[in-house]
């Protein structure tokens, strides 16, 4: 199910899995894997704003 690579053995992501067959413990680990998902994409919008707010701040006092 859940695990470090980018795809599952159908091919598609494993985000997109279907959690209709998956039991309760299935089910917990796919929500602590969405969790942190959802951790490290707004860690990573953080930081772009922090550069793209950088370089405006940089663009503006020259």
């Amino acid at each position: 199910m859940v695990n470090g690579g980018s795809n599952n053995g159908g091919g598609g992501f494993w985000w997109n899995e279907s959690t209709d067959d998956m039991g309760i413990e299935e089910l917990e680990k796919f929500m602590c894997a969405l969790e942190e998902l959802k951790k490290k994409v707004n860690m990573r919008c953080d930081e772009l704003s922090m550069i793209n707010g950088s370089s405006s701040m940089a663009a503006a006092a020259s």
